[in-house]
């Protein structure tokens, strides 16, 4: 369901969770749903959810008569999965990149029920030049039930040289590399500075830069080894 006036993908689960609560509020009022100011995001995202679901209810009443037409063609609903193992990613803004996957249901079940299974993880691998501790890859840990997860990256531009994400589903003392999403790199932007320089610029500030936590290697939780790494 699109809202009128406005140019973005449907209604969906998975599109609204991608958006900030600043954004799911202009596509509410732009709907003409009264949000309160202090409205938690999964209730404005649910209050959407309604009102599409409403908004279709309303489109197949009146296509009830066109249904016989002869030059009426049925299409097939966009699927809530694709059943394909795959990681891809959108870039939100110089900081923060929206990571997004799926894991074929067959191959799941046969990872989840194996007795060394230890979860799946993303891995964070830098690109380009530098020594060991630069390109070092850091791990991330991810639910099985976990589709989506935005990642942060504060340290610009020290580590702006590139990146790629992979899934992983780990096994004790090995892992199993399932996809790995295209190369990306971060936005540039003029004067940019990490959290030692004397001022950031003012699209890095919007982006969360000042009250952006960091998380040490020594705080991640424990997860096995990851052969490769």
């Amino acid at each position: 369901m699109m809202v009128p006036g406005m140019e973005h993908p449907p209604l969906a689960r998975p599109y609204l969770d991608s958006l900030t609560t600043r954004e799911l509020a202009r596509i509410a009022d732009a709907c003409g749903i009264d949000i309160p100011p202090s409205l938690e995001r999964i209730f404005i995202i649910e209050e959407l959810l309604d009102y599409a679901r409403a908004e279709e209810e309303d489109g197949d009443d009146e296509e009830e008569g066109l249904a016989e037409s002869p030059d009426c063609q049925e299409t097939a609903p966009v699927p809530r999965r694709y059943n394909v193992t795959f990681i891809d990613l959108m870039i939100r803004d110089p900081l923060w990149v929206f990571a997004f996957w799926e894991v074929r249901e067959h191959d799941g079940e046969i990872f989840e029920q194996d007795p060394d299974f230890s979860g799946y993880c993303l891995r964070v691998r830098p690109a380009g030049k530098g020594g060991p501790a630069r390109n070092r890859p850091f791990m991330i840990q991810v639910d099985p039930g976990e589709t989506a997860r935005y990642l942060g990256f504060s340290e610009y531009p020290a580590r702006s040289d590139g990146f790629t994400i992979e899934l992983c589903a780990g096994f004790n003392e090995r892992a199993e590399l399932l996809a790995v999403s295209k190369a990306f790199r971060l936005p540039r932007l003029p004067g940019a500075c990490g959290r030692d320089g004397a001022e950031a610029p003012p699209l890095l500030s919007l982006s969360g830069l000042d009250d952006f936590p960091i998380l040490r290697d020594t705080d991640r939780p424990p997860f096995r080894r990851v052969s490769g790494a």
